[in-house]
């Protein structure tokens, strides 16, 4: 009995197809994360001021604005790592 050669037949997966993929599972991520930062809200665990919530707003809102005029444009968007200051 001759050994039959695996030949891999699955179908590539289109562009279209795997920019769906990934854009619905980093979606899915990034919207998982932004409720994360929705629990910190507690004040009776954390300690923060208006400063802190203006500073995290304009970090997501800012990197979201990046990341859509980026596919807009067809151009990719990196940035530095977010920090709030002391």
């Amino acid at each position: 009995m001759a050994n039959a050669a695996k030949s891999n037949t699955a179908p590539q997966e289109s562009n279209r197809e795997r920019f769906r993929r990934l854009a619905e599972k980093r979606t899915t991520d990034t919207l998982a994360a932004i409720r994360k930062i929705g629990d910190l809200a507690n004040k009776g665990r954390y300690e923060y001021g208006p400063e802190d919530v203006r500073a995290i707003r304009e970090a997501v809102v800012g990197e979201l604005d990046k990341a859509t005029a980026a596919l807009d444009a067809g151009k990719q968007s990196n940035g530095p790592a977010f920090k709030l200051g002391d």
